[in-house]
């Protein structure tokens, strides 16, 4: 099992059902935080494992019970450090 940079041992698995009947999985390693959002939706930066694949850091809207999200954006390590870089440019930092 993977162990996020916090060294979180368990994880949250979601299974649900695709539009064309798929299963679809995640695993949720680790969570870094809720930049935005409202009451019932929030926008998490997770460490996530899509369909038992490598662990990515993923970026998505999540229910506020953390059993329901949206399409999302998923990074790997360099790319989010590319996207880093990329917003400090455009923030002028």
């Amino acid at each position: 099992m993977y162990k996020g940079d916090r060294g979180m041992a368990e994880s949250r698995v979601i299974e649900k059902q695709s539009r064309d009947g798929d299963t679809i999985k995640c695993e949720v390693f680790e969570e870094y935080g809720s930049p935005f959002g409202d009451s019932k939706w929030q926008y998490r930066l997770t460490k996530t494992a899509w369909n038992g694949r490598e662990p990515k850091y993923d970026l998505r809207q999540w229910s506020s019970d953390g059993q329901k999200y949206s399409k999302g954006l998923t990074f790997t390590d360099s790319e989010l450090y590319d996207l880093l870089s990329a917003i400090e440019v455009a923030l002028g930092c």
